[in-house]
């Protein structure tokens, strides 16, 4: 589940995307990446995931391993050009 914040930005706002994943098993998950780029016409400025890393320049979130009924989140920060 990918959502942004706030859903409309011009010129200088900064707006806020959040990436939501959660593994509903059986079994737990390893080696979960997600991959997502960031749109045309925005820059990054930061990240925070509640798990694993964020690349920004490849837009990989490697989360690692995901026990199941587990959910991690990615938070992006981007500034509109």
């Amino acid at each position: 589940n990918k959502t942004a914040s706030p859903t409309s930005a011009t010129s200088g706002d900064t707006v806020v995307y959040t990436i939501t994943i959660s593994n509903s098993g059986p079994g737990d998950a390893t080696g979960v990446e997600v991959s997502d780029q960031l749109p045309a016409g925005v820059s990054y400025t930061s990240d925070t995931p509640s798990q694993g890393t964020y690349n920004s320049s490849s837009g990989i979130w490697s989360v690692g391993n995901l026990a199941n009924g587990a959910s991690a989140t990615l938070t992006i920060n981007v500034l509109v050009n």
